[in-house]
């Protein structure tokens, strides 16, 4: 059976990994279910992006998957969760690794992401 923690950062990862496929970027609604109003998204070449209440979320360039492995969870206040992860970029068969970190907080019953930041790791 699994911990709380491990549920929560299971959910908190099948968000993120949804938030990756650029189709599901597209649809408002599914954007909606999972960033809160203002939510901050800082790219690998350092584009901000703001979500605001019933658009879509810009585009990927390439392919991103989750590392689930190197997820981490941690409490940063009540209502409030750090999700840490690597995460592989193809783009014209060239691979990057990207570090990725999501501020989670609660919302009612449902977490949503506050804000994203991913950092392209240096080889």
């Amino acid at each position: 059976m699994l911990s709380e923690t491990d549920r929560i950062k299971r959910d908190f990862l099948r968000k993120e990994e949804q938030l990756l496929d650029d189709d599901f970027r597209g649809d408002p609604a599914n954007v909606a279910g999972i960033l809160s109003e203002g939510s901050l998204e800082i790219t690998e070449s350092g584009k901000t992006n703001v979500y605001l209440a019933g658009t879509a979320f810009p585009r990927i360039d390439g392919a991103l998957y989750i590392d689930t492995d190197s997820a981490r969870i941690a409490d940063m206040a009540d209502g409030c969760k750090l999700l840490t992860y690597v995460a592989g970029r193809v783009v014209k068969n060239a691979r990057t690794k990207i570090t990725c970190a999501s501020l989670w907080k609660k919302t009612g019953d449902d977490w949503k992401i506050a804000f994203h930041q991913r950092t392209v790791q240096s080889e």
